[in-house]
């Protein structure tokens, strides 16, 4: 049940939030149309970023104080449209088919959740989950002034606070759906980063109409692009910020397109809610946003159907909307001069081409078999996505210079997206890394272009039947993305290739039922003191140091919280064994031979003993000192 109401929480929570604030905005007068609920997830979860991050940062209120007064604003909110007529009137418009897709996508991209629970699946734990984690904790429980003085015995504070300076939005928005769960936040993060996929529905029912893609088609293109295998391995990667970006991205386009078009003013405040959820929530990417809203603009402009003097009106509004999130602001600088120092050294260990056919088949078929000796099946796969894409984007291009001028700003701002991509190879061809976090990015507007494609091949038949077949075309599609998707994460259940081996190590029965123990425990003092022989005994480490959060835990080895290691930080109280007190708990795996005159054991989990100190002094020091050269030598 637990899993069930996780999942349940995150993904309701940004209609939850989202519906008030859409029917203030639009239902007052009148009741809310479809339409305008496809903007209210987006103006949910902006919401939450830029009010509780500006409150964490400059009211220095933990997500634990701050989330309850949100949480009464909101239902004060429910409170207000209920009344209403036009706001009882708005959820009989409230598009359940929409909803419905969404949730087919949430949990086909949540396989692997659903089968081992919230509590177990970790996906590729070797990527940024743990420092997602961390931040998110951090956030629940901490100030944000929290400084380096205030750390004390508590290694796990040690990472969030060197990120606290960095882009927080995908992690308040994480905390605030943590603490409404009552969850911690590691339970949280599939969750939520499922979160992105959901959200890709809706926001392709945005896009589809601004490349004249037939009402039909719309549903089977949404399901593609949501379980697409590209946005599946964002997700099996715990990619939690690019996850979360996908879809303002996709809502952010389609607004500006829509917007380039002339008419309605309308969408204006959806897309600057999209513009400014991307900004908080992966600062990185902040100049496709505003290169794809340029491109669609000054294509309206050019095709006459946008003035000049309204394309700088809506500029002016969405540059407001990012400045109402000062702290997402403050750490923009912080973010691009990380970005410029580490993001060049960053690599991957595969060629480009093999992240790049991630779009269409599974990480374990790009890598074993796409580059092979042999025309594989899954070769053929992912040449004719791309060939089909690549149709799609010269049909469409053709259709919006002959016959549709509605169709330029679109395909004008789908078409930017290529360009960061292929400057940074030509300038920078070893930046794998780059290069593919820009590529996966183009993965929706490539299923969509596929559809333009499938539309091209059908156009002009009259028959009602054969109408029919790019619907099913598109469906064929999206079973085949199902498909890879569904082998993807078996393999992350089974732990059959190297990507799950720090997941075993974390789900590890003994550990698991440790950490149980830890949490269960009062608060009390904690020596970790693992047998460094083991070569994830860094990932054990930080297990005990989150779930054991609570205690006052120091390091006996390893000297080391994930990837950072402790020796030299100027954090003594972190691995000083040198007085253990009695009463303190030890946890040891392997190698440490105690003496019963010097402790007894408490409890074993597999490997794994803990022991109560019950002779203090200098004794234990010299047997963790010792322990500690003799693994480290």
């Amino acid at each position: 049940m637990s899993t069930a109401w996780c999942l349940s929480v995150a993904f309701c929570t940004p209609w939850v939030v989202g519906a008030p604030l859409a029917w203030l905005l639009w239902g007052r007068r009148r009741a809310l149309r479809p339409a305008d609920w496809l903007w209210a997830p987006f103006l949910g979860l902006a919401g939450v970023a830029v009010v509780l991050q500006n409150l964490t940062v400059y009211a220095d209120l933990t997500l634990r104080q701050s989330t309850p007064w949100f949480v009464g604003s909101v239902a004060l909110g429910w409170l207000v449209m209920l009344a209403a007529q036009t706001g009882r009137a708005s959820l009989r418009a409230l598009p359940v088919r929409v909803l419905g897709l969404a949730l087919l996508v949430y949990l086909s991209q949540g396989i692997g959740v659903l089968v081992q629970g919230v509590e177990q699946y970790r996906g590729n734990l070797q990527s940024d989950q743990y420092q997602y984690v961390l931040t998110g904790q951090f956030l629940i429980d901490e100030p944000f002034q929290t400084e380096v003085n205030d750390i004390g015995p508590r290694p796990w504070v040690l990472q969030a606070y060197a990120l606290k300076s960095d882009r927080l939005g995908q992690s308040v928005i994480h905390g605030f759906v943590a603490v409404v769960a009552g969850r911690d936040a590691l339970d949280l993060f599939f969750p939520v980063e499922l979160m992105g996929a959901a959200l890709l529905c809706p926001a392709t029912f945005l896009l589809c109409p601004q490349f004249g893609l037939p009402r039909r088609l719309w549903p089977a293109v949404a399901v593609a692009v949501g379980i697409a295998p590209g946005i599946e391995f964002l997700i099996s990667s715990c990619f939690l910020s690019h996850v979360l970006c996908m879809p303002a991205l996709v809502a952010n386009l389609a607004g500006a397109a829509r917007l380039a078009r002339g008419g309605s003013t309308r969408p204006l405040v959806g897309t600057a809610a999209a513009l400014a959820l991307g900004f908080a929530v992966y600062t990185e990417f902040a100049p496709l946003f505003f290169g794809t809203t340029a491109a669609a603009l000054t294509a309206g402009i050019v095709c006459g159907s946008l003035r000049p003097r309204r394309a700088a009106l809506v500029a002016a509004a969405l540059t407001i909307a990012v400045c109402m999130n000062p702290a997402a602001l403050d750490a923009a600088v912080n973010v691009w001069l990380r970005g410029a120092s580490t993001g060049p050294a960053m690599t991957l260990p595969f060629p480009l081409g093999v992240w790049a056919s991630c779009l269409w088949v599974n990480y374990h078929a790009a890598a074993a078999r796409v580059f092979g000796a042999k025309f594989t099946s899954v070769r053929a796969l992912v040449l004719c996505c791309t060939v089909a894409a690549a149709l799609g984007i010269v049909s469409a291009g053709v259709r919006g210079l002959r016959s549709s001028r509605r169709l330029r700003p679109a395909v004008a701002a789908a078409c930017s997206l290529f360009v960061p991509p292929l400057v940074l190879t030509a300038m920078r061809p070893d930046s794998v890394y780059m290069q593919s976090k820009l590529v996966w990015t183009l993965g929706p507007f490539l299923v969509v272009f596929i559809a333009c494609c499938i539309r091209e091949l059908a156009f002009g038949v009259r028959s009602v039947r054969t109408r029919q077949v790019p619907v099913a075309g598109l469906w064929l599609v999206a079973a085949i993305f199902g498909f890879q998707i569904v082998t993807d994460q078996q393999d992350h259940l089974l732990h059959n290739r190297r990507r799950g081996e720090l997941a075993r190590v974390w789900n590890d029965a003994g550990l698991r039922d440790l950490c149980a123990e830890l949490r269960a425990r009062p608060s009390c003092d904690l020596v970790i003191a693992l047998d460094t022989a083991e070569p994830n005994a860094w990932v054990e480490a930080s297990a005990l140091c989150y779930h054991g959060r609570r205690h006052r835990v120091r390091m006996a080895s390893p000297q080391q919280i994930w990837l950072t290691p402790l020796q030299h930080l100027p954090l003594p109280q972190l691995i000083d064994v040198t007085a253990v007190p009695a009463g303190a708990l030890v946890i040891r795996s392997g190698g440490l031979a105690i003496p019963d005159a010097a402790g007894e054991v408490v409890s074993r989990h597999g490997k794994y003993e803990v022991v109560r100190v019950t002779q203090p002094g200098t004794y234990w020091g010299e047997r963790l000192l010792a322990s500690r050269g003799a693994r480290t030598e």
